[in-house]
């Protein structure tokens, strides 16, 4: 193959003073390919794989330390995870106040905002906690210590990845957003491979064990991945939505990354415009009223009535000609008086049924 395209740009540089050279299109299949087999990229993707498994390495670690934390300061101050519930804030609480009976003299100014540190205060002078001693107070420090270092790593290391998807992926980050888009790219081991992906492999992406056992057990397969579930156009459609919104925005994603890795332009336009479109339509889906079935009877609507009431609709016929039948008015006054003839013999037969009976 390599020695192939190299008897091609031989041919093309021996042949590029013709006229009809000159005049044509440059072959673009052969730049694509030149892209699709690149090696530099292959090695960016590497380092940009590792940083995104780092990020999410540190994300996991630094919540198994705040929660330990938490687990060893409840028990002195249990009313301060319902005040402070993020962890990297709750440790700089910790490691500021120390012992709960300091928390009036402190300043929590540059932590937490006003309304926060007056609650705090205010619970912290009514705890119902135990007491703590100072060597699992200074273990405790140890420990928020280790989350703060942590937490400042795991910031540090998404400001560079931030910085990277819009150089890689410009399109890809404006319609799903950088950690969603990080998280794509590494999962599909690297851009290239992810371009050369359907959207229906990207919806799936982190249910790939849940869609085989699906397939194999004859089930319903899931509409979505956890990694696509995190793009704020899923999360926040309505569970009737989500199915909807998952299969439209993979195919946006295969056409936004083919855009970024395959095409010349280097800003995101493409990827806004098609982000807008995608809220405007889960707007319109969410506005729009879900088709209710047919409960009454509808002369107008035959042609169009569900199969489902049909059966209601066949007993409802049956109770209207019934009462046509009983209601129907007579032709002419002979058939009226006959019908009364008929009535009132059968009226004198009672009673006279009646009287020989008594």
């Amino acid at each position: 193959m390599e020695m192939m395209r190299a008897i091609v740009r031989r041919l093309i540089g021996l042949f590029s003073s013709g006229p009809a050279v000159q005049d044509s299109a440059p072959n673009k299949s052969l730049d694509v390919s030149e892209r699709m087999d690149d090696k530099p990229t292959e090695k960016m993707d590497a380092k940009f794989i590792e940083a995104v498994r780092l990020c999410d390495d540190l994300d996991e670690m630094v919540n198994k330390y705040g929660t330990t934390v938490w687990n060893l300061y409840d028990d002195h101050f249990p009313e301060l995870a319902n005040i402070v519930p993020d962890n990297v804030l709750y440790a700089k609480v910790v490691k500021l106040m120390g012992n709960r009976t300091n928390a009036a003299t402190l300043d929590f100014s540059k932590i937490l905002p006003e309304e926060v540190e007056t609650q705090l205060k205010a619970a912290a002078a009514v705890s119902i906690g135990c007491e703590l001693s100072e060597l699992d107070l200074i273990n405790i420090n140890g420990l928020c210590d280790q989350v703060l270092s942590l937490s400042e790593s795991r910031d540090q290391l998404y400001d560079d990845l931030k910085t990277k998807m819009n150089t890689i992926a410009p399109n890809l980050t404006a319609l799903v957003g950088d950690l969603v888009g990080a998280r794509l790219i590494a999962h599909a081991g690297g851009t290239l491979n992810l371009a050369k992906q359907p959207g229906s492999t990207i919806q799936v992406y982190g249910a790939e064990k849940a869609f085989r056992r699906a397939r194999k057990t004859k089930h319903a397969t899931p509409k979505y991945g956890h990694i696509i579930y995190n793009s704020p156009l899923i999360s926040k459609a309505s569970p009737r939505m989500k199915g909807k919104m998952s299969r439209t925005l993979a195919a946006k994603i295969a056409l936004a990354i083919r855009y970024d890795v395959l095409g010349d332009a280097q800003d995101n336009t493409m990827g806004v415009e098609t982000l807008n479109k995608l809220e405007a339509r889960l707007r319109s889906l969410e506005g729009r009223a879900m088709p209710r079935p047919i409960e009454t009877y509808n002369r107008s609507a035959d042609a169009v009535t569900p199969m489902l009431y049909e059966s209601k609709i066949k007993k409802k016929r049956t109770k209207r000609s019934l009462v046509e039948k009983q209601e129907k008015p007579f032709e002419t006054e002979a058939d009226a008086q006959g019908q009364n003839d008929i009535s009132q013999m059968h009226k004198s037969n009672d009673e006279e049924d009646l009287i020989f009976e008594t």
